[in-house]
């Protein structure tokens, strides 16, 4: 069965300001491949994965939240952290991280967007600020499983969700993924190669890791502007 996205699910008339003074809070959504073929590098997405976190939990304090899923054929959609501070992210292990199956990326991008598009409207409709949304997939490999969504889906999801200010980054260690990701919307710009090695994996994750510093620190400047102008203009 394909599934065809709702162009009125998520636009940016539901979302509530942040208030002048209140640090803009920063949704991390990992999309993680574990099918079969990820087995080679598993100690490596491991240890990358916990490195992003460590990463994180250096900086100072903030409001950023993530989502963590773990895609294969056998479970497409397996949360092991949903909207948790990132600070509280339980790091992988050999247990929580098993390859296996094939790579349903396409279903899996759909269903975490949907999953990002509800929370986002039950912020709002609980009068809390909006999110900032980075959305980051790692693979190494290309869709081979999907039976909800198609491309054409994707692609109209990713789009949308662009223009309301998603940020997507597509990071593969197999170069004929950036053909189904360029199908899927993505921008050029926000597609990385990674080499299937340890240093090739770890690089990929402290490529997103470096993203998300950025994009908090992009945001707390920006919010420091606006406090200095308010402070300047009392009427403001």
């Amino acid at each position: 069965m394909s599934t065809t996205p709702d162009p009125t699910s998520n636009t940016g008339a539901d979302s509530t300001p942040t208030p002048a003074g209140v640090p803009v809070p920063v949704h991390l959504y990992v999309l993680i491949d574990v099918s079969g073929s990820m087995e080679s590098i598993r100690t490596d997405v491991i240890g990358g994965f916990n490195a992003l976190l460590e990463d994180q939990r250096a900086e100072a304090e903030d409001a950023s939240r993530a989502t963590v899923v773990l895609f294969d054929s056998v479970e497409p959609n397996n949360v092991i952290a949903s909207g948790v501070p990132l600070r509280e992210v339980i790091e992988l292990d050999q247990r929580s991280y098993t390859p296996r199956g094939g790579t349903p990326l396409l279903d899996a991008t759909g269903v975490l967007i949907t999953r990002a598009d509800r929370e986002k409207r039950e912020r709002a409709d609980a009068g809390l600020p909006a999110e900032d949304i980075l959305f980051v997939t790692i693979t190494d490999g290309h869709e081979n499983q999907s039976t909800e969504f198609t491309r054409d889906a994707i692609k109209t999801l990713v789009e949308q969700r662009q223009a309301d200010g998603w940020e997507f980054s597509f990071l593969s260690a197999d170069l004929e993924a950036f053909d189904d990701a360029r199908a899927m919307g993505y921008d050029q710009g926000r597609m990385t190669h990674f080499s299937k090695s340890p240093s090739g994996t770890r690089s990929a994750f402290a490529n997103t890791s470096q993203l998300l510093s950025a994009k908090k620190q992009a945001l707390r400047d920006l919010q420091s502007g606006f406090d200095e102008d308010r402070k300047s203009d009392p009427n403001a």
